[in-house]
């Protein structure tokens, strides 16, 4: 199959020179990437272009680091997926189900309350309307803002997104490693797979050649530094260029990371998104699937001022990175640039039906070609 660069390079000009994208994107097809470009602003008070190697940040995109962490530290037999988390943590949790295990948090079934529940419809920013965002230094800074809430429903009954759990599984890794969750994914995970440029970075100490994410409109842009808390962590918020994204695919699917039965595992899907039988939740990420196969992975992330998009076509060994400091804005591109290189309606539009009600945010692995970054 040969992809149209041409046609892509239009569309994204055009996206470009209208305003409507700022960002980064990149489209790979086995180890060639066939489409680099980026445009717009990374920081438009002192009017630094994007480029390729900026970083940006990933809203819930890097839950996918949160749940190869786990799934590490299963490998290493320090955590298992039966694992109750009041067992792991060593502590009550409030209102807490103790039947709530790793496996459910790590699939959104654990029915624990969101700390984003309590957030205005269609309002990112006003979860933060009663806690400011500097309060929350860390994973156990969020718990006050869920654990004493009730329960939604009995742990494992069904899926509903949540950005709690994976709160939870950062405080497991902290238990289990006596390491901060962020040293932990650095030394374990973005050092091995060569992603040098990525990090969990403090909002107000970012560092040169990172994106400040804006929110707004043309003529009336702010920054999202009071929208957002001070730095990333297991529910998401680490930065990363395009070009690293490529690289950790690799390293997972290279089994660099974690064993290949485990890595099957994490990418196999786990629960049903919804009730249209296409869309299964993995461990950090989605699969769509069609006659009994995964023709697509998605990971998604959303944050004010924070806009990503992975999706992998293993069957067809092509990726498409979308990366954008604007809000909700990557989700509607990479759809477009998915069909620019597929037929239309090969595959599935839009994301998952039910990732957005709080979000940030069995089979084959696809495992890419051994390549570099």
């Amino acid at each position: 199959m040969e992809i149209n660069t041409q046609i892509i390079h239009e569309l994204l000009k055009t996206k470009s020179d209208d305003g409507s994208f700022s960002g980064v994107v990149l489209v790979r097809q086995q180890c060639t990437n066939k489409v680099e470009y980026a445009c717009g602003m990374a920081d438009r008070s002192n009017s630094i272009p994007s480029t390729l190697s900026t970083r940006f940040a990933t809203a819930s995109a890097s839950k996918l680091l949160t749940s190869l962490a786990v799934c590490q530290l299963v490998e290493k037999r320090k955590l298992a997926f039966d694992m109750k988390i009041h067992e792991c943590l060593g502590r009550q949790l409030g209102n807490i189900s103790a039947d709530v295990t790793l496996h459910h948090l790590l699939t959104h079934s654990s029915g624990i309350p969101d700390y984003t529940d309590d957030r205005r419809k269609g309002d990112r920013e006003s979860v933060w309307n009663n806690v400011p965002v500097y309060a929350v230094q860390s994973a156990s800074d969020y718990l006050r803002l869920f654990v004493e809430k009730p329960m939604k429903f009995r742990p494992g009954e069904r899926y509903l997104y949540c950005n709690s759990g994976y709160v939870l599984l950062g405080l497991a890794v902290e238990k289990a490693t006596g390491m901060s969750f962020c040293d932990y994914v650095a030394e374990n995970i973005l050092g091995p797979a060569g992603m040098s440029e990525s990090g969990y970075f403090e909002s107000d100490r970012l560092p040169q050649g990172t994106a400040r994410g804006y929110i707004g409109k043309p003529g009336d842009w702010r920054t999202n530094v009071f929208s957002l808390v001070p730095k990333g962590g297991p529910d998401g918020g680490a930065y990363t260029t395009a070009r690293d994204l490529m690289r950790f695919w690799d390293a997972l699917t290279g089994y660099k990371l974690l064993s290949e039965e485990l890595t099957q595992k994490m990418l196999s899907p786990q629960i049903e998104d919804g009730n249209t039988g296409e869309w299964f939740y993995g461990y950090g990420l989605w699969a769509n699937i069609q006659d009994g196969s995964t023709v697509k992975f998605s990971c998604i992330g959303e944050d004010p001022g924070v806009s990503v998009r992975l999706f992998v076509y293993p069957k067809h060994g092509v990726r498409i990175a979308v990366l954008s400091n604007l809000s909700e804005t990557a989700a509607s591109l990479a759809d477009q640039i998915q069909d620019l290189i597929f037929p239309a309606g090969t595959f599935k539009l839009g994301d998952p039906s039910t990732l957005l009600s709080c979000g940030a945010g069995g089979g084959s692995c696809g495992a890419a070609p051994r390549c570099g970054g």
